[in-house]
């Protein structure tokens, strides 16, 4: 069973993979962009970093509602940012537990 206070793959049932992000990027720009979709989990916005700081261009926004997530998907999926870069936005794929 499950940990008491874990509550398995739920926490990542609205998580959204973001990429082509410019290497600037950090999570509070993350969370400017998405925040206005909707509520997002507590530690749920997520830019991989390099060794050196600079954002891999992947990150994770992890929201509490689902249309708060696809609202973002809509919006933003084939976005292009000022630098010439088109963002992909799309649900995370989630791991099956059965691994």
């Amino acid at each position: 069973g499950a940990l008491p206070g874990s509550r398995g793959s739920e926490t990542n049932q609205h998580a959204l993979y973001i990429a082509g992000l410019p290497p600037d990027t950090a999570n509070v720009h993350l969370y400017k962009l998405f925040a206005s979709f909707g509520a997002i989990r507590p530690k749920g916005v997520h830019a991989m970093m390099n060794p050196d700081g600079t954002c891999k261009g992947i990150a994770f926004v992890n929201f509490l509602d689902e249309g708060a997530a696809q609202a973002a998907i809509m919006m933003y999926n084939g976005a292009v940012l000022p630098d010439g870069t088109t963002l992909k936005v799309a649900m995370k794929q989630q791991k099956s537990a059965a691994q």
